[in-house]
């Protein structure tokens, strides 16, 4: 099915989401539903650790985007925004792994656009 046009859509809702930690293997963050497009407006990964930093690497549909950037302990890293954000088209997923298994955290705000 063809991705909808965003000019012409009939719904658009916010939408938010915070992942439990990311893992050292792939870990499947957000999924278009069919005949959506997801405008990712925000996305924060949080480092929930008191001692240890981790790196994250990020993939849209299979392609990185985000290669190994590290996060303190303690620390946030704001990785998409409203002046520059992502549109996920339907059927395609946003990934993420991390160096330290149970560090990290992804809080996700997006608009669901049908």
């Amino acid at each position: 099915m063809a991705n909808p046009n965003i000019l012409t859509a009939s719904s658009v809702v916010g939408e938010s989401t915070v992942t439990t930690t990311i893992g050292t293997g792939s870990t499947t963050l957000l999924t278009t539903a069919g005949s959506h497009v997801y405008r990712i407006v925000g996305v924060r990964i949080v480092n929930v650790t008191n001692d240890t930093a981790s790196s994250a690497t990020m993939l849209v549909g299979g392609v990185e985007f985000l290669h190994q950037v590290s996060v303190a302990a303690n620390a946030t890293l704001d990785v998409i925004t409203k002046e520059f954000p992502l549109y996920l088209k339907e059927n395609v997923a946003l990934t993420a792994t991390a160096t330290a298994a149970s560090a990290l955290r992804v809080l996700i705000v997006y608009e669901d656009v049908s």
